[in-house]
């Protein structure tokens, strides 16, 4: 009932059924490519930032990052995906009312998330309810059998 709801929001903003859109994977790792592959989702290989940086401005409708490794030891922080750099890129590409959303197991990276987004934007930004579209992916599983709460951030471009 929850996914309804998102379900709801989604279509409102025009952006349609979320299932009837081309999917694209970005993967550091060849194991992860190989995965992907197997499933039939065109994947690039690399590293995100430097490969969503070539992308058009205002043509991407959806975009996810899902439990990115949050380098928890503070000298490797500055290797986070997620940065006010990579939001700007983001925030960029991402079409008007196209949505980004961002789900981590770990509280200081995602409360890091949300005030990137937060002073990006401009506006308050609060964690979702709702898990939304997302898969359930094997770092989630992970987080939930350490009993970590599961945060989602979903921001939506006006």
């Amino acid at each position: 009932q929850a996914e309804d709801g998102i379900r709801d929001l989604v279509r409102s903003r025009g952006l349609g059924d979320v299932y009837k859109r081309q999917v694209c994977g970005i993967e550091a790792y060849k194991p992860g490519v190989k995965k992907l592959i197997a499933e039939k989702i065109p994947v690039e290989y690399g590293d995100a930032a430097e490969i969503i940086e070539k992308f058009d401005d205002n043509k991407i409708s959806q975009i996810y990052m899902l439990f990115p490794d949050p380098w928890q030891k503070v000298k490797h922080r500055k290797r986070r995906l997620f940065s006010e750099y990579t939001f700007k890129i983001i925030d960029r590409i991402l079409k008007r009312d196209g949505f980004f959303h961002f789900a981590s197991d770990n509280i200081n990276y995602a409360f890091q998330a949300k005030r990137i987004i937060e002073k990006a934007s401009c506006r308050d930004v609060e964690f979702s309810k709702h898990r939304g579209f997302r898969p359930v992916t094997k770092y989630e599983i992970k987080g939930i059998k350490k009993r970590n709460f599961i945060f989602d951030l979903i921001y939506f471009k006006n």
